[in-house]
């Protein structure tokens, strides 16, 4: 597939990787950039005129094709990008001057998005319940989605790591509140206006009760052996550069 955007103009781009938060933030980041800069340069898919809930992922290109020309040049004009979107994507090449994503720990993520987007095509038993074959084709499909998201690759950790400490800011999920905080005072400095954090709650499945035996846990760790080691990569990189600066 050729290259259909390309944009070294951004601003700022929010790297949104699946079941991390990130629709609430999305709407956080659009009412504050919106305050001062024209909406129509701003993609978000919930809101676009053209392409609407349309995102910038290979699973798109079959929509994305089909808006032809409009949608194209409706996204490449664009200084504010909230969406999914890979980071180092070949087909979707951005270089904000300023770039986040959210991350959160793997084991809830791939539970949250089995419930949220693939349940119900597996007639709605528990992600414990699938077949052994059945786990498994999940996970080369939809496993290691965060590395991706930070690579347009699966395989590459390393890679991985290295985009994440690109990034001007992460959110960990597990501390959004005290995050998207700092995220505001970053943003009131590179942009020069207040960011006020409004606690929206968007695009959240229902809580469920049910407990998950040792054994499945187990089961799904051995799939996520590299997401796992990115996430508690990042945490200790964080503990480091508090310690560093005695915050």
């Amino acid at each position: 597939m050729s290259l259909l955007i390309k944009n070294d103009n951004a601003l700022f781009t929010f790297y949104h990787i699946e079941k991390c938060a990130g629709t609430s933030l999305r709407f956080e980041l659009y009412n504050y950039f919106s305050k001062f800069i024209d909406k129509n340069l701003i993609f978000m898919p919930e809101i676009n005129k053209v392409g609407n809930n349309i995102n910038l992922t290979n699973n798109n290109i079959q929509q994305i094709t089909k808006q032809g020309k409009q949608f194209l040049d409706f996204i490449n004009n664009k200084l504010i990008y909230l969406c999914h979107i890979s980071y180092n994507d070949r087909i979707f090449s951005l270089k904000p001057k300023f770039k986040i994503t959210c991350i959160r720990h793997p084991i809830t993520r791939v539970i949250s998005h089995y419930n949220y987007f693939d349940k119900k095509n597996y007639n709605n038993r528990e992600f414990d319940q699938l077949t052994s074959s059945e786990l498994k084709e999940w996970f080369m499909i939809k496993g290691n989605l965060t590395i991706f998201r930070l690579t347009c690759n699966r395989n590459n950790l390393l890679l991985a790591k290295q985009n994440l400490l690109k990034m001007n800011h992460v959110i960990f999920v597990e501390e959004y509140d005290k995050d998207i905080q700092i995220l505001g005072y970053k943003l009131e400095k590179k942009f020069k206006n207040k960011f006020n954090y409004i606690s929206l709650k968007k695009n959240i499945g229902a809580k469920t009760k049910y407990k998950y035996n040792k054994m499945f846990l187990e089961r799904i760790i051995f799939y996520l052996k590299e997401e796992l080691e990115l996430y508690y990569f990042y945490k200790k990189c964080r503990r480091a550069f508090k310690k560093k600066m005695h915050l």
